[in-house]
């Protein structure tokens, strides 16, 4: 009897172990598909909101950054002569995206690799699907 209450308590404590795991993987597989199902999406915006951000003009921005710290974003000047989506995540607590581009960008004679990053967020009042929610990070990508 003492037998067969023990293995009963580990094929519990096993189970339940199993179930945590199962748990878990499912929540990353809808992560996962969550990400495949939004990437063309959040490009598309990315690829708009780009040129627009590169434009030195503030007034080109309204439409694309969120009120939050994003609506204070300063444009930058130059000219965009590549574009290429470099990595894609997504953190679930926030429900945001963090698209990071590497971007050739022309300023004045020069051109620069830069590696750009920022956070977006669906929204469905906004004029494109997302929006900015965070000033866009810059890094030279040639090191």
């Amino acid at each position: 009897a003492i037998g067969g209450i023990v293995s009963s308590v580990i094929a519990y404590t096993q189970l339940t172990k199993q179930n945590e795991q199962v748990t878990y993987l499912y929540q990353e597989l809808k992560n996962t598909q969550n990400v495949i199902n939004e990437e063309h999406q959040i490009d598309v915006f990315s690829r708009y909101f780009l040129p627009n951000y590169y434009s030195g003009k503030k007034e080109n921005l309204e439409e694309f950054l969120s009120d939050g710290d994003a609506k204070y974003t300063v444009p930058k000047e130059g000219t965009l002569q590549s574009v290429i989506l470099e990595q894609l995540t997504y953190e679930p607590e926030t429900k945001e995206y963090q698209p990071t581009y590497v971007l050739s960008v022309k300023e004045g004679d020069k051109a620069r690799s830069i590696r750009l990053s920022f956070t977006a967020k669906k929204s469905d009042s906004a004029k494109y699907g997302f929006v900015v929610t965070t000033e866009p990070k810059e890094a030279d990508y040639i090191k």
